[in-house]
């Protein structure tokens, strides 16, 4: 049995009772959220109604208890200034709960679960984005940043895994699950340029705490259709600021109500959010050269990646990128450099910065 366990609703009203003290007769639903290889349980309770989101981490990541307990303090930290999943507490009072089971072929294995409250809002639907939430994705963005830049985790600072800006090249050895060989020599262009031109610099930058994946699923909309909130620090680890904003540019291009028109506008958009808290990241680490190069690196690993999990899942919920991805990447790579330069400066004149074209 590998990490990928399921988990039924009558071991989640257990891990409930036994860890949170919330009894079986409290649950009124239990639902099964979409996800990559933790399972996330909306839970609704009576009488009231409340809400709540239990989290079981599969058992590979639980045996790294010192990441996961940064994780979640970094958590009740960042929530004081940003809206974001904050734990609750078990009956112990410790913001981490175990829970034991035997898998198929009997070992034993042992996960670490955490309840969060079920922060209100809606994730953003494709195609309906506007201009206004492209800004206030990169807002939430720059704010999260600015609150980060007063924490110290240091297990956190220096993970790398196949998903973070250091593993990129990690990503090639699955580059034959794209079957399109025209796809497929576009992947490799742009991993061989990020290993070999993107790289080296980016580990002269400073390491700072980044989120790592900060994709439609993992921000929330009020009731006003304002981005607000942030999700999901599973991916957080130490890197380059600027790798953190691609993510959201990245995904923010799958996203567009028309991809040919709106493509470097709403990414502009997004930049300007961003820079209005973080404007040295943004002056020195992010010509546009760089940023087009680190979206469609991000693309390219979230295209690949998906498909070699889907090989292994065959869960549709890892195609997500598929659908579009492939679309904008050739769209970002037809755009001049000039014509995203020009685009980008206009918005950002309002905040006193003008892009380079390249790092030199």
């Amino acid at each position: 049995m590998t990490e990928h366990d399921t988990t039924s609703i009558k071991d989640v009203e257990f891990v409930l009772e036994d860890q949170f003290g919330i009894s079986r007769d409290r649950v009124d639903s239990v639902k099964l959220l979409a996800g990559y290889d933790d399972q996330n349980f909306y839970v609704k309770l009576k009488p009231d109604g409340r809400e709540v989101l239990l989290k079981i981490t599969n058992w590979r990541d639980s045996e790294n208890v010192q990441l996961i307990g940064e994780m979640t303090e970094l958590m009740c930290q960042l929530g004081k200034s940003v809206p974001c999943s904050v734990p609750l507490q078990t009956k112990t009072g410790s913001p981490l709960g175990r829970y034991v089971y035997q898998d198929s072929e009997n070992h034993r294995r042992e996960c670490i679960v955490r309840l969060f409250n079920f922060l209100p809002g809606k994730i953003m639907t494709p195609g309906t984005i506007t201009r206004s939430q492209a800004f206030q994705w990169g807002d939430l963005l720059g704010r999260m940043h600015l609150a980060l830049d007063s924490m110290e985790f240091p297990t956190i600072s220096e993970r790398t895994f196949i998903w973070a800006w250091e593993g990129v090249p990690q990503v090639k050895r699955y580059l034959d699950v794209v079957s399109d060989q025209d796809r497929k020599d576009l992947a490799q262009h742009f991993f061989d340029k990020y290993e070999y031109e993107m790289l080296p610099r980016m580990r002269q930058l400073k390491r700072d705490l980044i989120h790592g994946d900060l994709n439609e699923r993992n921000v929330l909309t009020n009731a006003a259709g304002e981005v607000y909130a942030v999700l999901d620090f599973g991916d957080c680890h130490g890197g380059p600021r600027a790798w953190d904003l691609a993510l959201v540019l990245a995904y923010l291009s799958l996203m567009l109500p028309d991809i040919q028109r709106d493509l470097v506008n709403y990414l502009g958009d997004a930049i300007s959010g961003y820079a209005k808290h973080m404007p040295n990241v943004v002056r020195d680490t992010c010509d546009v050269e760089t940023l087009k190069t680190l979206i469609c690196t991000r693309l390219c690993q979230s295209l690949v990646l998906g498909l070699q999990s889907f090989k292994v899942k065959c869960d549709p919920y890892v195609l997500t990128t598929q659908k579009k991805g492939w679309f904008v990447l050739r769209q970002l790579h037809s755009e001049t450099r000039q014509n995203i330069t020009d685009v980008w400066n206009k918005l950002l004149k309002p905040y006193g910065m003008m892009l380079k074209e390249t790092a030199h």
